[in-house]
């Protein structure tokens, strides 16, 4: 049947309705979250919210109209109807979608009874008595004259297109603002001219048994080799914690996680502690971090004492930007995808951003800064999972997707995270290319490490944070010392997270804080640990462990979700796989080393600061889902 000229009006009045009120609609929410947030980033997504909330608000229109166009000349809505709908339909989204994120927390949980409950009456009191409110005001405004001119579609999509040039105006007001940070660089202060550069560089996820150096033969790390031929390589390197933040910070400050308290998921690391960057920058050091991970970015404070700390935001669907992905209508379209693309198929850059990405970003930086004296921390994420094939070519594994694989897979997946590795090693040659070539290289104190491991069904499991067993503490060390001073030495002695804060800053000369637990592993220093200690609080999983000697005890919290033994007592020297509990049958052992860990514990938990946390926007918290957290 043919559509009357009527019916075809009717339609362009939904369509114009929709797009005004879409636009509305995305105007609205930044006003909110400029307001919520109490900084002016969101001004950058208000392009994005008229455009994204225009079209969307374009599609209800249409449906609208099509509706409107089926009833008699008579009954026919009008724009003002369209309009008011579409516009509370949108008010009920991005409301639902604050309160649920920005007050309640609740952000990506499922639906429960009570959710829809809130849901529903949310719907209701805003979505239809805003519908209702809206179209009462513009009956009484439009009129006459006024109405003939707004229901045009010709005069909707003029007021849009104002709309829209004001957005971008808006939107790029911002970055027409002189960026804020350190002066450029001036050469090297005459207090820093003895002492060396510093680059640090943790592999995330990194195991030590994977590396050629360590021994591996199923595939070669040439460039990390290399590095360690021109330095000292740590064969007996364990972290205090088998997860990044609890890991990290205790590299980063010298503690134990019970004494910095970064030991949740919703932890900052507090502002009482002292990094080794606050230190270094003291002294007149440049210091700057560039991280793939989201666990250690400004969210969870850990740009202290850098002039400049980056956090190398993954990439976002649907062309949207870390503001942008706040908006509801992002959270609509991110829910209707994951039916449809299983988290398998995203791109690897939607997960964090590889180790190409990384080694550009310390290059470009250096080109910047290379004059000064600089202290320089790299984070790299590969080989966290999801472990993608490289050359990239769509096969990938990992717990993030799927969220749990088979136990039959972890030859398979162990391949990936080699593959992840090679890649990793071939990037990180790249930077020691580019090192070497400024002349950067030689004089240079280079840290290679990583701050944990991961298990491939070791224990029956995945992934890493959950225990203390060695395949999530060993971690490979190499210090390149200024000079290549002691190349290609191999210290067997027993080292950890806890010493290389104290180490960097024995090197370079400055005076190590009197709260640093760690000891200095410069070689010509002959003080050692005589245990190793590491914990972790994570998912209802509460867990110690102590190594002294060859022996090693791991005490869990009665109940832990893994059904770990309460108790367990091992020999790694006969034992190195850690499956055969000697609790019951070696108490005299149990109880040296029962006793050893509660001193431990006692000096730390002593030296405690308070914690600090804060409730996560709804990105990061995305951004750890995806990750397995």
């Amino acid at each position: 049947m043919m559509w009357s000229e009527h019916r075809i009006a009717g339609l362009s009045q939904g369509l114009g309705a929709g797009l005004l009120a879409g636009a509305a609609v995305g105007v609205v929410e930044v006003i909110l979250l400029l307001v919520i947030d109490q900084t002016g980033q969101h001004l950058q997504g208000l392009l994005y919210a008229v455009v994204v909330y225009g079209a969307l608000g374009l599609l209800v229109g249409l449906g609208l109209g099509l509706v409107g166009g089926l009833q008699r000349a008579g009954n026919r809505p009008g724009w003002a109807v369209y309009f008011a709908f579409t516009f509370g339909l949108g008010l009920f989204l991005v409301l639902r979608n604050r309160l649920r994120h920005d007050v309640l927390h609740l952000g990506g949980q499922p639906w429960t009874p009570g959710s829809m409950i809130l849901d529903s009456a949310l719907f209701f009191v805003v979505g239809l008595g805003a519908t209702l409110a809206l179209w009462l005001l513009l009956r009484r405004l439009l009129r006459g004259e006024r109405v003939a001119r707004v229901v045009q579609l010709r005069w909707n999509l003029i007021a849009y297109a104002v709309v829209l040039a004001g957005a971008a105006l808006l939107s790029a007001a911002p970055a027409l603002v002189p960026p804020t940070g350190p002066p450029p660089p001036s050469g090297v202060p005459p207090d820093l001219r003895d002492k060396p550069n510093v680059i640090w560089i943790v592999a995330d996820t990194l195991r030590a048994d994977h590396l050629s150096c360590y021994g591996y033969t199923e595939s070669q790390t040439r460039h990390i080799d290399a590095l360690a031929r021109d330095g000292v390589l740590y064969r007996h390197m364990r972290s205090q914690a088998p997860w990044t933040k609890p890991a990290v910070a205790t590299m980063l400050t010298s503690l134990y996680p019970s004494s910095h308290r970064a030991i949740d998921k919703l932890d900052l690391l507090p502002d009482a502690v002292t990094t080794l960057p606050e230190v270094l920058h003291e002294h007149g050091y440049r210091t700057a971090g560039f991280t793939a991970n989201v666990q250690i970015t400004p969210a969870f404070n850990f740009q202290q004492g850098f002039d400049e700390y980056e956090f190398l935001v993954p990439n976002y669907p649907f062309w949207a930007s870390p503001t942008s992905a706040r908006f509801a209508v992002y959270s609509l379209f991110y829910a209707l995808r994951r039916p449809f693309v299983p988290p398998s198929s995203y791109h690897h850059s939607e997960y964090y951003q590889d180790a190409e990405v990384v080694s550009a970003r310390a290059r470009a930086w250096l080109e910047v800064n290379k004059s000064s004296r600089f202290f320089l921390y790299l984070h790299y994420m590969d080989p966290h999972q999801p472990y993608y094939a490289h050359p990239y070519d769509g096969r990938t594994a990992g717990r993030a997707a799927p969220p749990e694989p088979d136990p039959l897979e972890a030859p398979a997946m162990r391949r990936l995270y080699d593959g992840e590795i090679a890649f990793l090693d071939s990037h990180l040659g790249a930077l020691f290319d580019y090192l070497k070539a400024q002349g950067l290289y030689d004089d240079a104190l280079i840290v290679f490490t990583a701050d944990h491991g991961e298990e491939f069904q070791e224990h029956g499991w995945w992934g890493h944070g959950t225990t203390l067993y060695e395949e999530q503490l060993a971690v490979p060390l190499i210090i390149k010392y200024p000079g290549n001073g002691e190349a290609g030495m191999v210290d067997e002695t027993w080292v950890r997270g806890l010493d290389l804060a104290p180490t960097v800053l024995d090197v370079v000369d400055l005076p190590i804080p009197a709260a640093m637990q760690g000891v200095s592993l410069h070689p010509i220093r002959l003080a050692r640990p005589s245990a190793i200690l590491a914990e972790v609080n994570r998912e209802g999983h509460i867990l110690r462990a102590i190594r002294v000697g060859s022996y090693k005890l791991i005490l869990a919290n009665p109940g832990n979700p893994r059904g770990l033994p309460v108790l367990g007592l091992f020999d790694l020297q006969s034992d190195p796989g850690e499956q055969h509990n000697l609790a019951e049958t070696e108490p005299d052992h149990l109880a040296t080393l029962r006793a050893e860990l509660d001193r431990l514990l006692a000096l730390a938990e002593a030296q405690a600061v308070t914690s600090q946390s804060r409730q996560l926007d709804a990105v990061t918290r995305d951004r750890l889902r995806q990750l397995g957290y």
